[in-house]
Order: C-alpha cells, then structure tokens, then sequence
C-alpha cells in the first residue's frame, strides 16, 4: 500500500506543490528586501541601494525599438565632462556595429523613439 502511493503520480505532484510552496515563502520570508545590499562598485551606476539601481536602469534602458536589422535605444545619462545628456543609437540585431546616432547636451534628454 505504502509503495503504491509513492509511485503515484498524483501523490508525487501533491508532494512537490507542497515542497515548492514551502521553499518559496521561506525564501521570502528569509531575505526582506530592507536587508537586501547593493554595492555600485562594479556596476558603474550612482544609485546606492536596490530601488535607485532598479530605477536608474528604467530610466536608462527605457526606450527599445526594433525595426528590420537593427534595434534602436536611448540613453539618458549626463556625462559632466562633455555635457552629452541623451544619445540615440543603433545596434545590429547580433548585438554588434553600435552606432551613435545623435546625442543632445544642456540637460536634454529622449524620451521615446519612432522608428519609421
């Protein structure tokens, strides 16, 4: 009887639920998030903790088009040295041959790209 329930297939599904489910809020229940460090060293970013980054690389990354072989991107971030505040470029759908498009100085910055 014993045997036959553990080569069940509804029992051994039951059970793994029933594991994963306990790991899961272990998990989370482990690791708060106001416990949760961030180190920027290696990074590159200026945000210090987990949120700042999160958002950092929203506001950075947030403008993605695709259009035949390439993918067009902006990034919004204000170089001191050569005022440069937003760049639009292109990228071959390989991931290969950037390409600076245009970039904007004194604070200007993309918002949204169409791609026609």
């Amino acid at each position: 009887m014993v045997k036959r329930l553990f080569k069940s297939k509804i029992f051994l599904c039951i059970l793994t639920a029933l594991i994963t489910g306990t790991v899961s809020v272990y998990a989370v229940t482990y690791f708060p998030s106001n416990q949760v460090t961030y180190d920027n060293k290696t990074s590159g970013l200026k945000s210090s903790d987990v949120q700042g980054a999160i958002d950092e690389l929203y506001n950075t990354c947030s403008s993605v088009v695709s259009s035949g072989d390439y993918i067009y991107y902006t990034s919004n971030n204000t170089d001191n040295v050569s005022g440069v505040s937003g760049t639009l470029y292109r990228m071959t759908l390989d991931g290969k041959n950037e390409t600076t498009l245009s970039q904007l100085y004194n604070g200007y910055t993309i918002d949204s790209i169409f791609i026609k």
